[in-house]
């Protein structure tokens, strides 16, 4: 899921950003509502938030808060994400944009 380099990081963020399908929206909030409540529960998961855009609600935003950059590595191999990944694929209208971040100031 990573194009290029990456600096590993401490204390990492994830952003993803998820377009579905006009008629996919209510299925596909349920499958990630479901990924949200298992990946709090990963041990160095710091912070898991989905937010749905009020004025396009088939646009959904993850944003992650990790220990490290390895942590984001983990999560994305973890049972739970492969599994919304591959329920989630038909209610994309896109593939999903996933970025990792590292504080600079």
């Amino acid at each position: 899921m990573r194009s290029g380099k990456t600096t590993r990081c401490k204390r990492c963020k994830g952003v993803a950003r998820i377009t579905a399908r006009p008629d996919g929206i209510d299925e596909l909030t349920r499958i990630l509502l479901r990924l949200v409540e298992e990946t709090r529960k990963e041990k160095e998961c710091l912070s898991y938030q989905l937010y749905q855009n009020l004025d396009e609600p088939n646009d959904f935003t993850v944003v992650e808060g990790w220990a490290s950059d390895a942590a984001i590595d983990s999560h994305m191999v973890t049972e739970h994400v492969q599994d919304a990944f591959a329920k989630a694929g038909p209610l994309l209208a896109a593939a999903p944009e996933i970025k990792r971040y590292r504080a600079i100031g």
